[in-house]
């Protein structure tokens, strides 16, 4: 027997056995000794092994909990199923106080394991779904990667397909190519047309020499230095410019409007000599022909035959409302331009027996821009055969508003024609064309014209 601390004498040699008769004991006498006497029963109850399997410590009844206890020992065995029915005796309330003192502890960590299990289930479930997430990010990559793989595979079949197209129209020999422009005043420093000005650029750019005509003189150095500087940008290279003098205004008032022509070129090619034709013939022109003398590198050649130099002159005869004044400078400029401006003004030959005469090397000659008349009409002002000229364009190729050919290259017909394979375009506006008549904004009423003059060359015996 062993004192508790109510005072309760409990028989503990007799194991469970008297621990049962103890429990018989207090609870027909005071509910308090049962306290007492369970906390010894708890110990030897339980001592030696876990208090109750899960199914026991979530027993919400003390048969289920009775049921579920281990009882290794006889005398626990006894007392296990005595137990009902001593519990069965106390009201509910202390039966309560009871079974929870005896398996609270085996519900608690039941209840913790639970919860623990609960939170690993809710853990795998997050890893699944962010494995999943991972995985269908995973392929959504690979396929993106699939897609560019095919874009860029797309990309250089037509990049292949562009350089072989380029290399079929580019000149694989020498040449030389020249655009001509009416640019009613270059309105590259005007804010509505920075777009078209930026296509145009792209455009000129391409070209070796460029001819503007109807440019301002008091605003040239800003315009065409604008123009300068945008085509070096575009094309990376350096360029040079040559500016005519002025001419298209009388009296003093007038002279504000004073027009020249600007010859821009590439700093591959060397100007040789320029030349301002104010008079030919006889006949003062009223915008004067510029003429600049110019060494294309390319065309070197040993053999004295080949033609090396290159004149061009930039023109602007009058509007056909002058028809008058256009057809007799224009048959002034076609009819002595062989001895005036080649001969007399430039130091060169027109035709190769004049080159064959002076002992020099035949000179191309070339005369485009604003004709203001079409090839036919050209023809009969003196740009023909018989006087060693080739008209490029046709009488139906429209190059100005209003559907007119007015813009057109006259070509030498022995040294320019005859000698070189020719190629003309026609570069049509991305937006409307001006059209002064029906008030209608635009960066010119004129079109681009271009002349590319390639010389064969024999690939087994040189140039």
């Amino acid at each position: 027997m062993e004192p508790t601390q109510t005072g309760l004498a409990i028989p503990l040699d007799a194991g469970f056995l008297s621990c049962h008769r103890c429990v018989k004991c207090v609870i027909s006498r005071n509910f308090r000794w049962l306290l007492a006497a369970l906390c010894m029963c708890r110990e030897a109850l339980f001592a030696g092994g876990k208090m109750a399997t899960n199914e026991g410590a979530a027993a919400s009844t003390h048969e289920d909990a009775a049921a579920a206890a281990p009882a290794p020992a006889a005398g626990r065995h006894e007392f296990a199923e005595s137990l009902p029915d001593l519990l069965g005796k106390l009201p509910e309330r202390a039966r309560k106080l009871v079974v929870e003192f005896l398996f609270g502890e085996q519900a608690k960590e039941a209840q913790e394991s639970q919860a623990s299990a609960e939170v690993l289930d809710l853990e795998k479930l997050t890893l699944r779904a962010e494995t999943a997430e991972l995985q269908a990010e995973v392929a959504r990559s690979k396929e993106e990667l699939r897609t560019e793989r095919d874009v860029n595979k797309q990309q250089r079949a037509e990049i292949a397909a562009l350089k072989r197209r380029l290399q079929a129209v580019t000149p694989t020999s020498p040449s030389l190519s020249i655009v001509a422009f009416n640019t009613q005043g270059l309105k590259i420093l005007d804010p509505e047309f920075k777009d078209d000005f930026e296509w145009l650029v792209g455009v000129l750019a391409e070209y070796d020499g460029i001819m503007l005509s109807e440019v301002f003189e008091k605003s040239k150095d800003e315009r065409v230095g604008r123009l300068k500087e945008m085509l070096e940008t575009r094309s990376r290279q350096n360029w040079q410019v040559c500016y005519s003098e002025g001419s298209g205004a009388k009296g003093a008032e007038s002279r504000k409007r004073l027009q020249v022509h600007a010859v821009l070129l590439k700093s591959s090619l060397e100007v040789l000599r320029t030349t301002t034709t104010h008079t030919i013939g006889g006949r003062v022109m009223a915008y004067a022909p510029f003429s600049v003398l110019v060494r294309v590198p390319a065309f070197f050649s040993e053999d004295k035959k080949k033609v090396q130099d290159v004149c061009i002159t930039s023109v602007h005869l009058p509007p056909s409302s002058k028809r008058k004044e256009r057809d007799q400078q224009a048959r002034a400029l076609f009819g002595n331009y062989a001895s005036e401006v080649a001969r007399d003004a430039l130091k060169v030959p027109f035709t190769r027996q004049g080159a064959r005469e002076a002992k020099k090397q035949p000179v191309a000659h070339i005369v485009g821009g604003d004709e203001n008349a079409s090839s036919n009409h050209l023809k009969e002002l003196g740009a023909s055969d018989a006087n060693g000229w080739h008209v490029g364009l046709g009488n139906e190729v429209n190059t100005s508003s209003g559907d007119q050919p007015y813009d057109n290259f006259v070509i030498s017909k022995e040294t320019t024609q005859d000698s070189f394979v020719t190629e003309y375009r026609v570069h049509e506006f991305p937006r409307q064309m001006a059209n002064n008549k029906m008030g209608v904004k635009g960066v010119s009423d004129h079109k681009l014209i271009g002349l590319r003059i390639t010389r064969t060359t024999d690939r087994a015996g040189g140039r």
